[in-house]
C-alpha cells in the first residue's frame, strides 16, 4: 500500500495532486493500494471528488483516508518546590521533580518523567498519574484520608488509590 500525504488546505490543488498520481499510474500492470493521509478532515464534496477521481482513473485503489487531527498534549519542563500548591485540567507531560511538601491537584492525566515527593490530590474520578518514581508520595482522597506511597514506574488512578 502507497500513503499519500496531501495539503488539503486548497482543496483543488489536492485534487490536482491525486488525479496527477492516479495519471501517471494508468500504465502500471498491477494496480496499487492507496491511503490518503490529509492535513484537516475533508469536507464531504471534497471527498466526492476524490472518489471520482480513484472512479474515472481506475488505475489505483483506495484503500484508506485519514486526516491529522489536531491533538494536544503539552510537554512541560519543571520543578515543583515544597510549599507550591500547582492544580492540573488538561493532560500534560511533564519532565521534572516533585520536592517533599509541594501540593498536585489532578483534574486530567498526567505524566511524571522524574520523581514525586509530595501530596497528590486526584479530584475527578477521571484523573491519573504516572511518575518514573514515586517516593513517600501521599495521596489524599475525596474524603480526606491519606495513604502514603512509594513506586517505581507507576501509573495511579483515582480508581486505584481508592482502593488502596
Amino acid at each position: 500500500m502507497e500513503t499519500l500525504l496531501i495539503n488539503n488546505e486548497d482543496e483543488s490543488l489536492a485534487i490536482s495532486t491525486i488525479n496527477k498520481y492516479l495519471e501517471e499510474r494508468i500504465f502500471d500492470k498491477r494496480k496499487k493500494e492507496v491511503c490518503l493521509v490529509f492535513s484537516k478532515k475533508p469536507s464531504v464534496n471534497f471527498f466526492k471528488l476524490i472518489l471520482l477521481s480513484f472512479y474515472d482513473y481506475k488505475s489505483a485503489y483506495l484503500k484508506m483516508i485519514k486526516y491529522e487531527k489536531n491533538t494536544k498534549c503539552n510537554l512541560e519542563k519543571v520543578i515543583i518546590h515544597s510549599g507550591e500548591d500547582v492544580s492540573f485540567n488538561e493532560p500534560k507531560i511533564i519532565v521534572g521533580n516533585v520536592h517533599k511538601g509541594a501540593t498536585l491537584r489532578i483534574n486530567t492525566n498526567l505524566v511524571f518523567i522524574g520523581e514525586i515527593k509530595g501530596t497528590i490530590y486526584l479530584d475527578s474520578d477521571k484523573s491519573s498519574i504516572y511518575a518514573d518514581k514515586f517516593t513517600n508520595a501521599v495521596f489524599v482522597d475525596r474524603y480526606g484520608r491519606r495513604k502514603e506511597f512509594s513506586g517505581v514506574n507507576y501509573l495511579m488512578s483515582f480508581e486505584e488509590m481508592e482502593a488502596m
